[in-house]
């Protein structure tokens, strides 16, 4: 494509690019086409398509120029392009994406409209078998999952992983398309493919609002995931102690019979038991002398550790007592 040509289109001069027009082949067309897109000119798309450039045809990541007006928020092309027939439900891109997942993922409320009104899939999947929907609600965009959702997206279709919209919402902190998604009929209890509910999601995130609306809501408190975790393991893991003390509460509140109490306790204990093991020696450890060096630290952690085996811990603190006396010796020496 020549510099005059693009200059035109940078310019969105229809009337020059009209006089150019005769020495471009198809190829050429096309990317005049695409290149109108990308920069807005909506005049110079217009005299593209009247004289019969392919309106379907695809850059180097299979990007339609609809596709490409769909991500850059041109309203004005989208309609344009729509009017004319263009292929509305075509997959493109890295993710083999359609218009409305990329509009949808943008945040581009009237474009969604847009495509909605001339008959977009509103459940169609892309290459990680995610919906506008689920991208829409990844991106926090509540307007464009309202939109949807009162289009009849389904609400609960799993994509990747076997995440639902709520899912995605719930790991990335989107409060409020989480509480529509609630309302709207978003299932509480469906699992991604580790066997996780969004209950389980908002306790590893820490976040203490989801919690809280979810266990209003009625979600199970003792769902156990394929790895034998419940959402107080990932809140004792990470360390989000407000969110252990809404799971303990809610824990022991929704205990049952004597079996169903003795299986609840196993957990809870098990719980604690990870939260020693992965929160307490990330805690810095302070010495308590000034001649105490960080390898003795580590030898009395060791020893701490082997309490439950007599000649180890004995073996430990022999060695332990032997660095002590070699490093407060050589510390008051250098004093």
């Amino acid at each position: 494509m020549s510099n005059r040509i693009e200059e035109a289109i940078r310019q969105d001069d229809y009337m020059q690019l009209k006089l150019l027009l005769e020495d471009l082949n198809p190829i050429d067309l096309e990317e005049a086409l695409l290149k109108s897109c990308d920069l807005g000119a909506i005049n110079c798309v217009a005299i593209l398509l009247n004289v019969g450039v392919n309106k379907d045809c695809v850059d180097n990541l299979r990007l339609t120029p609809l596709m490409r007006a769909c991500i850059l928020g041109s309203t004005g092309i989208v309609s344009l392009l729509v009017t004319w027939g263009c292929e509305i439900n075509a997959l493109g891109g890295p993710s083999a994406n359609s218009p409305l997942h990329m509009a949808a993922m943008a945040g581009h409320m009237d474009i969604c409209q847009i495509l909605i009104e001339a008959r977009a899939n509103v459940n169609s999947r892309n290459e990680r078998e995610d919906t506008p929907l689920i991208v829409a609600s990844a991106g926090g965009h509540l307007d464009v999952v309202n939109l949807l959702v009162k289009n009849h997206a389904s609400i609960n279709r799993r994509g990747y992983l076997e995440s639902s919209a709520l899912h995605v919402a719930t790991e990335l902190g989107h409060i409020d398309v989480c509480s529509y998604l609630i309302s709207a009929g978003a299932s509480l209890e469906d699992e991604d493919t580790y066997g996780n509910t969004p209950l389980v999601c908002a306790a590893e995130k820490g976040c203490v609002k989801l919690l809280l609306m979810y266990l209003s809501q009625g979600a199970e408190v003792n769902r156990v995931s394929h790895s034998g975790t419940t959402a107080l393991h990932y809140a004792a893991k990470h360390g989000w102690t407000d969110c252990c003390q809404i799971s303990v509460q809610n824990k022991f509140e929704a205990l049952g019979d004597a079996e169903e109490v003795e299986q609840q306790w196993e957990n809870f204990k098990s719980a604690i038991m990870e939260a020693a093991t992965e929160v307490i020696p990330k805690v810095k450890r302070k010495a308590k002398q000034k001649w105490m060096t960080e390898e003795i630290l580590n030898m009395m952690e060791e020893r701490r550790c082997a309490k439950g085996n007599k000649e180890k811990y004995e073996q430990i603190h022999k060695k332990v007592q032997e660095k002590c006396n070699m490093s407060k010796e050589n510390w008051v020496n250098e004093k």
